[in-house]
């Protein structure tokens, strides 16, 4: 069957030039203008209606598409998604989401689109299959049925495969619950935390992310805790969370260590860390040529809210003897706290400095990344000034 590509071929060069081929054998006989629209449209359909162009010519019978029973997007809101996929696909998943959390569904006309990224990067943004079940309405899955490779975005009983699929499997329906009934889901993997070997709980605690709240941090803090792989993930999590038990606990800790006395930095050394800071996430073995003293500091800063200084805090540990270990601990925290103004901060003694080597640790791009897209353009529009 003649393609998209066909066509447009035809249209490029013009009717007078090449003749445009028939979408369709009835369409044999128009004329040449009339072959290159009807084509066109023909084509159109068929990418709405997720039929490959490379299938076989006969006509099939494919059971229409059932009536929407969700509100599709405000217009403005369907014009941005176009924008996102074309210029800052980045973006996607955040946007999706807030179409989940409102209730809505998205255009029509940008569903093959968006299953086509999708199947691509799914290995990589796994996520992506759940946002678009959640947010295609009752067209995505009837377009997961027309190809294979779009097969992930068909409708599946989560709590069934929770409780007996494999692994990756059981994450996918757990974001699902997740979504649906956050606090159905965490008391789902607090049920089988226990039984959980450490894989699965470093990849199954992930599905916590979504709608994220302070009722998860008792479980976080569990795994914590663990110390097996459900660590990480857990100490990935607890800072996103506000006003969080963690926060207070680690910003009391740091205070213990460090004070800001008429600009000049004042640090306690501290001896071995104490169990409980063990407990909470510190790790006891520093990395090789880093002194156990500058990795204790680094990761007290690391795990401490940034919100818990005063800015003037960070041209007084520049010039203190432990200005390496500190620096990079505050970046760290302000990477996993979000902590905005902390990042322009960090980021502007970053630009500032003469020092080339010692611009190395503050992680430009990941701080950047952390900056939501117009307060990142607007403090690198600064910094050119």
């Amino acid at each position: 069957m003649t393609g998209f590509a066909d066509l447009l071929d035809a249209a490029l060069a013009g009717t007078v030039r090449q003749d445009p081929p028939a979408a369709l054998p009835v369409l044999g006989q128009e004329s040449k203008e009339s072959r290159l629209l009807r084509g066109a449209s023909f084509a159109g359909l068929r990418h709405l209606a997720g039929r490959p162009f490379t299938s076989p010519p006969d006509a099939i019978h494919v059971e229409p598409a059932p009536p929407e029973t969700l509100d599709q997007v405000p217009e403005a809101a369907g014009k941005r998604l176009a924008n996102i996929l074309d210029r800052r696909p980045g973006l996607l998943p955040e946007y999706l989401s807030l179409v989940a959390d409102h209730n809505l569904r998205l255009p029509h006309e940008l569903l093959p689109d968006l299953l086509d990224y999708a199947a691509a990067r799914l290995a990589a943004h796994d996520d992506l299959s759940d946002l678009l079940a959640a947010t295609g309405g009752l067209r995505v899955a009837w377009l997961a049925a027309q190809r294979p490779t779009w097969s992930f975005a068909a409708p599946f009983d989560a709590d069934r495969q929770f409780e007996r699929g494999q692994l990756d499997g059981r994450v996918r329906a757990l974001r699902a619950i997740r979504r649906r009934d956050p606090e159905r889901g965490r008391t789902l993997l607090e049920q089988t935390w226990s039984g959980e070997n450490s894989e699965a709980r470093r990849r199954l605690l992930g599905s916590l992310a979504v709608h994220l709240s302070v009722a998860d941090e008792p479980l976080l803090e569990r795994a914590v805790r663990g110390r097996d792989q459900g660590r990480p993930a857990a100490l990935a999590l607890l800072p996103r969370l506000p006003a969080s038990n963690f926060g207070r606990r680690w910003a009391e800790r740091a205070q213990r260590l460090l004070a800001l006395k008429d600009g000049v930095l004042e640090v306690a050394e501290p001896d071995a860390p104490p169990d409980d800071w063990l407990a909470d996430g510190l790790s006891p073995r520093s990395p090789k040529n880093t002194g156990e003293t500058a990795w204790l500091l680094q990761q007290v800063l690391a795990l401490t809210p940034p919100s818990t200084w005063s800015l003037e805090l960070l041209p007084a540990i520049q010039h203190s003897h432990w200005a390496q270990p500190l620096v990079a601990g505050l970046t760290d925290a302000a990477i996993a706290y979000a902590d905005a103004p902390w990042i322009e901060a960090l980021l502007q003694a970053w630009a500032s400095s003469p020092d080339v080597t010692a611009r190395a640790p503050a992680h430009v791009a990941r701080l950047f990344q952390q900056l939501e897209p117009d307060r990142a353009e607007a403090f690198f529009a600064r910094l050119l000034d």
